[in-house]
């Protein structure tokens, strides 16, 4: 089936997600998204020692906190431009964007199918970790860990996208989601 503004009656609900209260989901994703941080400090740090981020010039090192703060708002921002363009162009409908916590979130009342959410939740991650390993490679040692900060909150709050991933896999193709944002439906045929 082709993604729609409306189900048909052979389509029922076969699993439900809250983002803000689903215990399980919480539980899941706050783990992934720990260990997702560790392996990528250990990796930024076995490229680039951290010390490297320290100085004693406190003007120097309050820019480069200022630019790792500004960098981090900015990825969040685009995240959600970029999920909501990605919504827009296999719906034509706008995306709603919003704020839980320290992240964004974008999310339509539109149905898609497998193919197309996969797309839309793996375009937005794929895209960040190319820009962000390329901005990595363009700083020289002394201002690696600006952009490398951004990466490490970037594959952090990836968690929910692997945990999302890894559930719609199981599932048959058939499947339609349903994703507002702040909670997501899965339906199935009956």
């Amino acid at each position: 089936m082709g993604n729609t503004k409306e189900l048909d009656e052979t389509y029922q609900e076969i699993q439900a997600i809250d983002f803000q209260s689903d215990q399980k989901y919480n539980m899941v994703v706050n783990a992934v998204s720990i260990i997702l941080a560790i392996v990528t400090y250990i990796i930024g740090n076995a490229l680039v020692s951290i010390s490297t981020l320290l100085t004693n010039d406190n003007n120097e090192y309050f820019s480069r906190l200022w630019m790792i703060v500004v960098g981090i708002a900015l990825y969040i921002i685009l995240m959600q431009l970029l999920r909501t363009s990605c919504i827009y162009s296999n719906s034509h409908e706008s995306a709603k964007m919003g704020f839980r916590g320290l992240s964004g979130y974008a999310g339509s009342e539109y149905y898609f199918n497998k193919v197309t959410y996969l797309y839309i939740r793996l375009l937005p991650f794929i895209t960040a970790t190319i820009v962000l390993v390329i901005l990595c490679m363009r700083f020289d040692t002394s201002l690696f860990w600006v952009p490398y900060f951004v990466m490490l909150y970037h594959m952090a709050s990836s968690g929910s996208d692997f945990y999302i991933v890894y559930t719609l896999m199981a599932l048959p193709n058939d499947i339609m989601v349903q994703d507002v944002g702040t909670s997501m439906k899965i339906y199935g045929k009956k």
